[in-house]
């Protein structure tokens, strides 16, 4: 399944004077969306789980990384609510959810320490990204070129 994007921007180029427009669309292949993140969730949780001395069930811990990547696909899908209360279910809710299915936890105590490290560890993924991507933009980083 596809989901597409069309959108239509006016513009000024400072450099020409003059006003221009621009169509851009994209291109969402959902199972490809659900795959990556399936990976990087069960990657997530395996290093949450190494961190916190888990014990290893690997049926649960695909089904923890299911869940994230099923909310992953429905929010890219279907954004209907707040940024702000998509952060909120994504990082509390769905996060609680993913480490009590992954690691058969049950104490408020455990549920939360298993909740910041996962928390922690998307955050640094997210960073490092980030920053990769900043540094290529200011040619810290060179691509190796094409001949």
């Amino acid at each position: 399944m596809v989901l597409t994007n069309s959108e239509r921007y006016t513009g000024y180029n400072v450099r020409t004077g003059q006003e221009v427009n621009a169509a851009t669309e994209i291109n969402l292949y959902i199972d490809v969306l659900f795959f990556i993140n399936f990976t990087m969730d069960l990657l997530v949780l395996s290093i949450v789980r190494r961190g916190l001395k888990y014990r290893l069930i690997w049926w649960r811990m695909i089904l923890g990384a299911v869940l994230g990547a099923a909310w992953a696909v429905l929010v890219a899908a279907f954004s209907l609510l707040p940024l702000w209360l998509e952060m909120v279910i994504t990082y509390l809710v769905v996060s609680t959810l993913m480490v009590m299915i992954a690691f058969c936890i049950k104490k408020p105590k455990e549920i939360a320490k298993a909740v910041i490290s996962e928390i922690m560890e998307m955050n640094i993924s997210t960073v490092k990204s980030r920053l990769y991507r900043a540094l290529k933009k200011l040619k810290v980083i060179l691509e190796p070129e094409l001949v």
